[in-house]
């Protein structure tokens, strides 16, 4: 079996909040509504995104590619370093697409903030 669904598999077994199960499928199948896409609808004025003010909030920017959001990954990776010596790697594809807990619940905690 894939890499690809194991970590389906790991995710749906090891965490009940569905609530994350939702964030991550939504991130995986490119399906969040971000900024970007509710300016094409003409849902909001602007499609700039909140936390910079000065990038269009695609789903990349969103998760990795802003400046406040990569302070974000910092700080957690500090923090988890100090608590537990453990050195989580905060590189694009497990962010995006990681399914171990920290990066699934960061994400959510990220999407509370929209």
């Amino acid at each position: 079996m894939g890499e690809w669904q194991n970590s389906f598999k790991w995710m749906y077994r090891s965490l009940k909040c569905t609530q994350i199960w939702i964030v991550q499928f939504k991130i995986v199948h490119f399906i969040t509504a971000t900024r970007e896409k509710l300016f094409q609808w003409n849902i909001v004025e602007s499609d700039v995104f909140t936390f910079c003010n000065e990038q269009i909030e695609t789903l990349p920017h969103l998760l990795v590619e802003c400046e406040v959001v990569k302070l974000f990954w910092i700080d957690l990776q500090l923090w988890l370093y100090e608590r537990t010596d453990i050195l989580v790697d905060l590189n694009v594809r497990e962010i995006v697409i990681g399914f171990k807990a920290v990066y699934l619940l960061a994400k959510q905690y990220i999407k509370m903030f929209l």
